[in-house]
């Protein structure tokens, strides 16, 4: 497995409503090797080669009493299509018995073509913060 990059954010990102949302502006990058295909800016990750990867995504969210938040990694058409790039994770996301903090993780492991991309999309039912992300792409060579 070679490590392709390793991205954390406590930068916010929120959503009214039942919503879709990019995580996106990563500011702490531990690693992003020079031809590994991930933007830091954008949060999306894009093949450099055809391949098999491995993916790991953290998300931290606060959310109130009864309503839930999530992450999906799949790929960056997901917000404005509902055709995804199988396989890609749906989950179930993490419901807060009451108001406060709830986290999920998610991983994937894919057979991707060169220029095939890869994200986190973070959901809610009403609304929700994200005050923490994590993400890591490997590639398996």
């Amino acid at each position: 497995m070679v490590p392709l990059f390793d991205v954390w954010s406590t930068n916010h990102q929120a959503g009214a409503g039942y919503v879709r949302i990019l995580a996106s502006a990563y500011e702490v990058v531990v690693t992003n090797a020079p031809d590994s295909g991930f933007n830091p800016s954008t949060g999306v990750f894009t093949a450099p080669q055809t391949g098999y990867y491995y993916f790991v995504a953290v998300g931290g969210f606060w959310v109130a009493t009864g309503n839930f938040a999530g992450l999906d990694l799949t790929d960056s058409s997901w917000g404005t299509a509902e055709s995804h790039s199988y396989p890609y994770t749906v989950s179930s996301g993490a419901t807060s018995g009451s108001s406060g903090s709830t986290s999920q993780a998610d991983s994937l492991f894919k057979y991707m073509e060169a220029n095939d991309t890869m994200c986190i999309w973070f959901r809610a039912s009403t609304g929700f913060t994200n005050h923490f992300k994590a993400f890591q792409g490997f590639a398996l060579r």
